[in-house]
């Protein structure tokens, strides 16, 4: 998807969603890391919401959870695999 989703132009996240996506495909337990496109929309929402603080429930290898303390957002994450914790 190209353009606008939820009112929020989305075409200058596809580089650094691609990026931080194709990052974290090198790890081990990448199998289930969020999509580009999820990425794109995530980054989108966080620079123009600017939210302090976020739960992360099921937080994986990190993928999401490097995005929201990256735009500045105080994070809690809690995941229970073990590998991924």
């Amino acid at each position: 998807m190209t353009g606008r989703f939820i009112g929020l132009a989305l075409r200058k996240y596809r580089r650094p969603a691609a990026q931080h996506h194709a990052a974290f495909r090198q790890l081990a337990g990448s199998d289930q890391i969020a999509s580009p496109f999820a990425l794109i929309v995530l980054m989108a929402v966080l620079e123009h919401l600017q939210p302090a603080r976020a739960l992360e429930i099921g937080a994986g290898i990190g993928t999401m959870t490097s995005l929201l303390t990256h735009f500045g957002c105080q994070t809690h994450a809690v995941e229970d695999n073990a590998f991924c914790a």
